[in-house]
């Protein structure tokens, strides 16, 4: 099939059946406000962690690095 057949024709039948039913209901994005804060507090718990980690591993390294060991240049 053609793409711009596809894009002309069948694309703009499927999105207007589509947004048919559509409606905006402005509470329905407040009420859902808590859990995007809550996802947001998530995602910055495991960034925090994930530097955290880096941060140990570092230290580990470097101690390593300060015991004479220098073929690993």
């Amino acid at each position: 099939m053609n793409l711009m057949a596809y894009l002309t024709v069948f694309l703009p039948v499927y999105l207007s059946s589509f947004f048919a039913n559509f409606e905006f209901n402005p509470m329905n994005f407040v009420a859902n406000l808590k859990y995007m804060g809550v996802g947001m507090i998530c995602i910055f718990i495991v960034i925090g962690a994930i530097a955290g980690a880096v941060v140990v591993l570092e230290k580990g390294i470097s101690r390593l690095g300060k015991r004479g060991d220098d073929s690993a240049e």
